[in-house]
């Protein structure tokens, strides 16, 4: 059994993606106020109003998720251990490396169209030695490994 600490990524270009809509959103609600030929609409208000609710709330969720403590990577022969879940190695489709400096790592299981929250970690120290025993476990168990971009949430 191999040990890594994992760490969430960064999530900077949610958080930047998520102001720049807030500051919009923002700029709606007061442009609505300021607008002296039509009356406020009720309806385009409340729905502003909502987004922005989303958008502030992504961006907490994202300072959160980034702010947390390390935890650890199991690679067991046949399965990997990681942020509470356990998943065997034949459950898996592809294993995805995103990033050159600083790389993210996605696991992507079986009928699954984006990388689940849980099951995408970076290393925050030796991430050479992590990727190189993670690409190691991956071809002893015949999970495809690439490195190309993927999509997660959060």
């Amino acid at each position: 059994m191999i040990v890594h600490a994992i760490k969430n990524p960064s999530g900077r270009s949610i958080i930047g993606c998520m102001i720049i809509l807030s500051l919009n959103s923002i700029f709606q609600i007061i442009n609505q106020f300021n607008n002296p030929i039509h009356p406020v609409n009720n309806f385009f208000l409340s729905f502003s109003s909502l987004m922005l609710l989303v958008y502030v709330s992504v961006i907490f969720i994202a300072i959160f998720r980034a702010r947390k403590k390390p935890t650890e990577l199991y690679l067991h022969d046949e399965r990997i251990q990681l942020n509470g879940l356990s998943v065997d190695a034949k459950d898996i489709k592809v294993m995805m490396i995103m990033g050159y400096f600083r790389p993210v790592i996605g696991i992507k299981p079986h009928g699954k169209k984006i990388v689940p929250l849980k099951m995408c970690f970076k290393f925050p120290e030796d991430e050479d030695k992590g990727i190189a025993d993670l690409t190691k476990w991956a071809e002893t168990n015949k999970v495809k490994l690439v490195k190309r971009d993927f999509i997660r949430w959060i």
